[in-house]
């Protein structure tokens, strides 16, 4: 089961991120394929060493044809009725005229600042270290001309007198003003990261984002207002946030009208909007604690909503944040009276109100219900279906269930769809079973689905929900899951989840063995902190998990893969109400997605289900016949032998 296997994969050809700290084996005395069977140090040095290999080669051909990411061009959108448009610019990191102070007031007084500005015809105002000191000079002209670089420093500039005037709050209509702020990561056009590559990294989170921007667009009671693109992390390089900002932006929405965004740092969209974006509701996409000070602090509203889609949070043991003092400030802002919370899960509600004791105003919002779901499911060719499918390998993801897996069932084929998680590291152990092939993750979901006999999901993480689990089972797909957190409510068959006891924590990048994430949660330390070194990391992400550890994902495949032909006996009657079924659920239309509905339509026996996966229904037959000829002739002869006897 474990001797040597070739890989047809093919050469890589995306980069990820390099390995850090990489000792080994020289290059020379590298192998080309990772031996199997390999565990421990031994594996993760090898490992480590073949994927700087690999990182070293891409890079010496990246060089001889360098090749940048280019942004979608999108041509600017004329005004709409009621939107936000800003009238003040921002130079990020400059400042003019240091130490000619007008006044100083606190950033939490910047909105009052602008107007005092604009009454007194001031030019501008400079943000630094959270205060807002304000310039004598009369000419923004002159303080853009002195603008000096000053790395923290803001620069405000104040619009020109033919601009128009700040805008008076909106009077009362029946259409409520919505602002959604959102960041890099959850649009097309903001996410490149990579030269020639769209990062997938989050592609739950993107897709919500922009299902619940098209809602907005589409609905008569809503209005959107603006729609502000919060880049934290492209700050230099070629696709860095311009110095002068919010840039605009046209957004492509998926299946909705593009939409105009303004994109920038924090103190360009806090500078641009604070005093002048007035609407009755606020929606942060994140829950991060930079994101909750830019809304409360920029926009101007009755009330405000925060999309929880992750266990990044300051309670419980798994956020990222561990300075005591940062933590209070975000508990500080989550705690707003009015906030409120959209959880992705019940589980994500609950665990809130655990560890927040209350004090955070929660509410339950699948993203069903902002309309993810709606368009129409290509249905999935039985023909077609071939693979186990794993998207995103990674460690948290379960890339080490998935390797043993493909140890213990070596006829079976694996998909591993590669995207902004994966790196060469996990490529390399990937590419060393012959059985595992290899694809970069692609916009086009139903060319992976169209190949996936088992969607498995084995995360060893916090998954807030799982939305390919839903997308998988719309297309009639039975997904294996870890039966944790919000997978246990995206995966609708209870007897396709499996109990597991590694654990990824996040935050120190170590996998933890014979626990579960439910004991995790209750013995870590929420103030933990990161370890030093790398090895820890290396050995993380180059684990193989025992089959003792997978035993429950193997029980699981091993009904839904292996054909029924070898088991007896054989379910003829059960395959037929499976199909029946599996009908249902592909020709279900998803615009009246519901979950019960869902739930109720793949109600499929475990046993049965390998017959629709794998095996043609006519085969089924023919096997059949020639069962009951076989045990009818054996019946025969038996009597006959009787008889004479």
């Amino acid at each position: 089961m474990c001797g040597a296997f070739t890989c047809d994969a093919g050469p890589l050809t995306i980069q990820r991120w390099k390995v850090r700290g990489s000792r080994g084996p020289t290059a020379s005395a590298l192998p080309t394929v990772l031996p199997l069977g390999l565990e421990g140090e031994l594996r993760a040095k090898l490992c480590v060493a073949l994927a700087t290999k690999e990182d070293q080669r891409i890079a010496e051909e990246r060089q001889k044809s360098p090749e940048k990411a280019v942004p979608k061009a999108q041509e600017k959108l004329p005004p709409q009725q009621g939107e936000w448009r800003p009238r003040w610019h921002v130079l990020r990191d400059h400042d003019a005229f240091p130490g000619q102070d007008l006044g100083k007031v606190p950033i939490s007084q910047l909105a009052e600042a602008k107007a005092f500005c604009e009454r007194k015809a001031l030019a501008g105002l400079v943000v630094f270290g959270g205060v807002a000191y304000l310039r004598a000079q009369h000419s923004a002209d002159a303080l853009r001309q002195a603008a000096n670089f000053q790395e923290g420093a803001d620069l405000l500039l104040r619009p020109s007198l033919e601009s128009p005037a700040r805008p008076q709050a909106p009077k009362e209509t029946t259409r409520l003003r919505v602002a959604v702020l959102a960041t890099q990561d959850e649009f097309d056009e903001t996410s490149l990261f990579d030269p020639g590559m769209v990062s997938s990294t989050g592609n739950g989170r993107r897709y919500a984002a922009q299902a619940l921007v098209r809602s907005v667009q589409q609905s008569r009671e809503l209005e959107l207002t603006a729609v502000l693109v919060y880049d934290w992390k492209n700050e230099k390089g070629h696709w860095a946030v311009p110095s002068e900002g919010p840039q605009q932006l046209t957004l492509t929405i998926r299946g909705g009208e593009p939409v105009t965004a303004w994109r920038g740092s924090m103190g360009q969209l806090l500078g641009a909007c604070a005093g002048d974006l007035d609407t009755d509701l606020a929606v942060s996409i994140q829950a991060r604690r930079t994101s909750l000070e830019l809304m409360l602090r920029s926009i101007k509203a009755k009330k405000y909503v925060v999309m929880g889609h992750d266990y990044n949070l300051p309670f419980g043991p798994w956020g990222m944040e561990v300075e005591p003092q940062m933590l209070a400030l975000h508990q500080t802002f989550i705690q707003n009276p009015k906030i409120c919370m959209f959880c992705t899960s019940q589980h994500l509600a609950d665990f809130v109100q655990k560890f927040s004791q209350g004090k955070v105003k929660t509410k339950l919002c699948y993203c069903a219900d902002y309309g993810y779901f709606d368009g129409k499911v290509q249905p999935v060719q039985p023909d077609e279906q071939k693979y186990v499918t794993f998207i995103s390998p990674c460690p948290a993801k379960g890339l080490a269930i998935v390797l043993r897996l493909a140890l213990m069932f070596p006829k079976v084929e694996f998909l591993c769809v590669s995207t902004g998680w994966t790196k060469t590291l996990h490529e390399v152990q990937l590419r060393a079973h012959g059985n595992v092939k290899i694809v970069p993750g692609t916009d086009d979901l139903d060319a992976v689905y169209r190949q996936t006999a088992v969607l498995i999901m084995p995360s060893l993480w916090q998954e807030s929900f799982g939305l390919v689990a839903v997308e998988a089972q719309l297309r009639g797909i039975c997904v294996v899951s870890s039966g944790s957190y919000g997978l246990r409510e995206a995966n609708f068959i209870e007897e396709l989840q499996a109990d597991v006891t590694l654990v990824h924590d996040s935050r120190t990048r170590e996998m933890l063995r014979g626990i579960t994430l439910t004991e995790a949660e209750e013995r870590l330390d929420p103030l933990r902190k990161r370890r030093e070194g790398h090895d820890h990391i290396h050995m993380a992400h180059t684990l193989i998990a025992t089959e003792k550890e997978v035993e429950g994902f193997a029980q699981l495949l091993h009904r839904l893969v292996v054909p029924w032909l070898f088991r007896w006996p054989p379910p003829f009657i059960s395959c037929v109400c499976c199909w029946l079924d599996m009908r249902e659920l592909k020709q279900m239309n998803p615009t009246s997605f519901h979950r019960q509905r869902l739930s109720s339509a793949v109600e499929i026996d475990v046993e049965t289900t390998s017959i629709i996966s794998i095996c043609q229904p006519m085969f089924g037959v023919i096997i059949m016949i020639l069962t009951i000829l076989t045990m009818t002739g054996w019946w025969f002869r038996t009597c006959f032998s009787i008889y004479w006897e």
